[in-house]
């Protein structure tokens, strides 16, 4: 007993169906009077006898957002904010990484979270220390983006999303409590 396998790229939906040769390159009969490798034509291929429908997905780009904070703060110089981001693809994910730099300047990369590799939801808790040299006035403006692990050779690769950016008014420690307590 014998055993066959085929791959082939699914780039829209459709249908397919095995074809038999035999030896002599010929098409057997199926029955109904026409032959193995006919009836293929431009109605629905799942109409069709012997054919296997394939629903094609559609692979939407992955999801991010920051549950907490999910708004502009203030904090006193040399404070600290707890971030929780929650990334999510419906196939998988790659990799997510957090941005932040003064405003004015590009953002650069403060960290990555790779062990959000092969799962299709995270939730990443990490505490972004305001930078050395912050001053009363500045604005820090932050953000993250995530990755999915598409790999479609013939459509497209990867797709990166960015979360909304958020910013950090450095404000007076004095300034920051008096606004809490309100």
């Amino acid at each position: 007993r014998k055993k066959f396998s085929a791959a082939f790229d699914v780039l829209a939906g459709g249908g397919y169906r095995v074809v038999i040769e035999d030896t002599r390159q010929q098409l057997p009969d199926n029955g109904a009077g026409e032959s193995a490798g006919s009836g293929f034509g431009g109605g629905d291929p799942t109409a069709l006898a012997g054919y296997f429908p394939i629903n094609a997905q559609p692979d939407e780009p992955p999801k991010i957002e920051f549950i907490a904070p999910n708004r502009d703060v203030q904090l006193a110089p040399g404070a600290r904010l707890d971030t929780l981001i929650r990334v999510y693809d419906k196939f998988g994910l790659t990799d997510c990484r957090l941005y932040a730099g003064k405003q004015g300047s590009e953002p650069k990369k403060v960290c990555g979270f790779g062990e959000v590799a092969g799962k299709t939801k995270a939730d990443i808790k990490h505490v972004l220390a305001m930078a050395a040299g912050t001053v009363k006035g500045d604005v820090i403006v932050y953000y993250a983006t995530v990755t999915d692990n598409r790999s479609l050779p013939k459509i497209a690769g990867p797709q990166t999303t960015s979360s909304q950016r958020f910013k950090v008014t450095v404000q007076d420690a004095a300034e920051v409590a008096a606004a809490k307590a309100k």
